[in-house]
């Protein structure tokens, strides 16, 4: 989903997977939910926005953070997904 098209060392999340992203998202909400009964109240989308790490890791310009959240939302909203999305600091 990325441009470096790598889950790792940073890289920014595609434009054109925002949804894909949103989707894999709550999928990992209701599957923690159905697999293990663990409601999950709160979601990062990604911590450390601005660095690129050697562990997972996606680098975020504002607009590209502003337009992942809300296609987070609206799946959550389309799902009846109650989890609060949470942003990350950079330091």
């Amino acid at each position: 989903m990325k441009t470096n098209r790598s889950h790792r060392k940073g890289g920014h999340l595609r434009a054109d997977m925002y949804e894909e992203f949103a989707e894999y998202m709550a999928a990992f909400v209701i599957l923690a939910k159905k697999d293990y009964d663990i409601d999950v109240h709160w979601l990062s989308l990604q911590n450390g926005l601005l660095f690129i790490e050697p562990y997972k890791s996606c680098v975020y310009h504002p607009q590209g953070i502003r337009e992942a959240v809300r296609a987070v939302m609206r799946k959550f909203k389309k799902e009846g997904i109650n989890t609060q999305i949470l942003m990350p600091e950079d330091m």
